[in-house]
């Protein structure tokens, strides 16, 4: 092997190298910038969400409250107890929808975490297809060491 062809083989290999380590960094950009995207819409969503489930109630209450006043009945003893029994079906309600949201927020992390444990046995895998490539190269060059 020559000395130009030797030190294109090294230059070869530092370039795989670099562009190996560029587009692992621009994938992982991009799927945190993904992940982040898919939290901000969770999030938006849940507001949503939580901003109609309270005007539902308060809509639901008032009616009730209505109702009762029209049948001359005061909110007070029974009617007290079935407005808040209406609180807290609305209260629980809005506990195990939040729960869901926060499963499909750990669910986006999880991907983006599984994502970055690729990206890093990809990343250990290219080094020692590296080190495998240097030390045929070094093997070529001083076969007698």
């Amino acid at each position: 092997m020559s000395a130009f062809e030797t030190v294109m083989a090294g230059a070869n290999i530092g370039m795989s190298v670099l562009q190996s380590a560029q587009q692992r960094k621009a994938q992982m950009q991009a799927a945190e910038a993904q992940a982040q995207s898919q939290t901000e819409a969770l999030n938006r969503a849940q507001a949503d969400a939580t901003a109609e489930r309270a005007q539902r109630l308060d809509r639901a209450l008032a009616a009730r409250r209505a109702g009762f006043a029209g049948a001359g009945v005061s909110a007070d003893g029974s009617g007290a107890a079935i407005l808040a029994g209406m609180t807290t079906e609305t209260a629980d309600a809005a506990a195990r929808e939040a729960a869901r949201f926060d499963a499909a927020r750990s669910d986006v992390r999880l991907g983006l975490a599984t994502k970055q444990r690729l990206s890093l046995l990809d990343r250990n895998a290219s080094y020692w297809d590296t080190a495998k490539r240097s030390y045929a190269l070094g093997r070529q060059l001083w076969p007698n060491v």
